[in-house]
């Protein structure tokens, strides 16, 4: 029988919110959280981030009916663009809706100041996500790590770069085909287990690399200070809380429709999804993406709802 090989934690998670963004949302980090995304997001692109300025997280509400809502890291790049980058343990179905709802948010944003739609730059939105087992087969293609979403026309032909959504499953990296630069695994992995990652001593892979010791440094000076360790405790055992409480109840749903022949209710919640995601205009082809159906099927549901 094989030991089951127990790692010691001696360090904090990258992926708890709260040492996401004192370590990658920090001012005078700007150079690790430029580093990060152009290594998983970019690599493959002759575009990247740079002369990032980090902005107020805080959406504002242009009316008093407006939900509020605090971004993890909120950002524009040299030439403007807009980026809201989140870091999430658990993703639940709703998931999609709020991570278009953000994007969309600091989109029109740019209204506020006055200026004319043609002069709008683009708005991304970034979601790094841990766990995805409620959303794997509703958001990624086969062993993907990353989806990319944008608005499209209903033949699938790009109508507009201006709100793209990124999402990235952090676990499927290791097991994906699709192509990822070195320096990205080594960004993933840190990601996943920088818990179990000794800061002072760091494996080879990660020594003598500027951006990397940058990370080790921070997560040893939150490491040293008392408040931040209340806070991260505080904050993973919530995170690890509410994950295992969305686990449940998916468990209890899925056993409970079993038993009870409820998959009425499932493609009844699917189908409010689509009829909702047209509303703010989606086209076939992304709403397809985002609820696991075929462009047949949501052409289907539209029609049955004059839309």
């Amino acid at each position: 029988m094989a030991e089951k090989i127990i790692k010691a934690i001696i360090s904090l998670r990258l992926v708890i919110d709260y040492v996401f963004k004192n370590v990658f949302g920090k001012k005078g980090n700007e150079d690790l959280l430029e580093d990060f995304l152009n290594s998983i997001i970019y690599h493959d692109s002759d575009k990247k981030i740079s002369g990032i300025k980090y902005l107020d997280p805080h959406n504002g509400k242009d009316f008093d009916e407006d939900k509020k809502s605090i971004l993890d890291i909120k950002f524009e790049d040299s030439v403007g663009n807009l980026y809201d980058v989140e870091m999430q343990v658990y993703a639940s179905p709703s998931y999609l809706i709020r991570s278009i709802y953000y994007v969309a948010k600091i989109f029109v944003s740019q209204a506020r100041k006055g200026l004319p739609y043609k002069k709008f730059k683009k708005a991304v939105g970034i979601s790094l996500i841990e766990n995805t087992s409620a959303v794997r087969e509703l958001f990624f293609e086969d062993d993907d790590y990353i989806t990319k979403l944008l608005i499209q026309k209903e033949n699938g032909h790009i109508k507009s770069d201006a709100v793209t959504l990124y999402l990235v499953d952090l676990s499927q990296f290791e097991h994906t085909s699709q192509k990822i630069s070195d320096r990205g695994r080594k960004w993933l992995n840190l990601m996943l287990n920088s818990q179990y990652i000794d800061p002072d001593n760091p494996p080879e892979e990660y020594r003598g690399d500027k951006i990397f010791e940058k990370v080790f440094e921070e997560l040893k000076r939150m490491i040293r200070t008392e408040e931040d360790v209340r806070t991260y405790n505080i904050r993973r055992d919530a995170r690890d809380s509410q994950a295992a409480m969305m686990i449940e109840f998916e468990e209890f749903f899925e056993e409970k429709g079993r038993r009870e022949g409820i998959q009425e209710g499932i493609e009844k919640g699917k189908i409010e999804t689509v009829i909702n995601l047209k509303n703010m205009r989606m086209g076939t082809s992304f709403i397809a993406t985002a609820t696991g159906l075929s462009e047949q099927e949501v052409e289907d549901i539209l029609r049955d709802a004059n839309l």
